[in-house]
């Protein structure tokens, strides 16, 4: 999930500034919301959400026989994951209501607010796999001394790609 997250910020996004928001459409219309698309990131974000609740669900109903210092990672997915469909609201209308848009300007505003939602969406997502995986951290999440580094890690990484982004783009 992180290396994909990095891939669409800092490589897709950037790319598509450059090529330009007609052509950004333009593929948005075969890939996102082509047929597979149309199936496939659906399932993918509101399984990943749904999985993140269900897990939270499960361990607070078996807390008894639960390592306590895991509370907060596991709800912090749950509440992350529900943070990252809430942005998926603001992108997804924005990438589908460019499918019968050929201006210019309204494209380029489009992708615009694409990127900053996907953004969003993307920074909330990174947090919700860690905790119940545990497999990317740097740092061992059960453990509340390394959680506040660790959710320092992902917001600097986050702020730096906000900030990179325009130096990227206008190479």
């Amino acid at each position: 999930m992180l290396a994909s997250g990095l891939n669409r910020t800092l490589v897709d996004m950037s790319a598509w500034q450059r090529v330009g928001a007609p052509a950004w459409a333009q593929f948005s219309r075969w890939a996102d919301m082509g047929a597979i698309g149309l199936i496939l990131y659906p399932l993918e974000g509101i399984g990943g959400a749904v999985l993140s609740i269900f897990a939270a669900i499960v361990f607070h109903r078996r807390r008894q026989s639960m390592p306590r210092q895991a509370t907060v990672p596991i709800d912090a997915a749950a509440l992350l994951s529900l943070g990252g469909m809430l942005a998926t609201t603001q992108a997804a209308p924005t990438l589908l209501g460019t499918r019968h848009h050929s201006d210019p300007i309204a494209l380029q505003q489009a992708l615009d607010r694409f990127a900053f939602w996907g953004e969003c969406e993307r920074s909330s997502s990174l947090w919700p796999s860690a905790p119940i995986t545990g497999r990317w951290s740097p740092f061992p999440v059960t453990n509340p001394k390394y959680l506040h580094e660790f959710s320092r890690h992902v917001f600097t990484c986050s702020t730096t790609i906000r900030m990179c982004r325009p130096i990227l783009v206008h190479q």
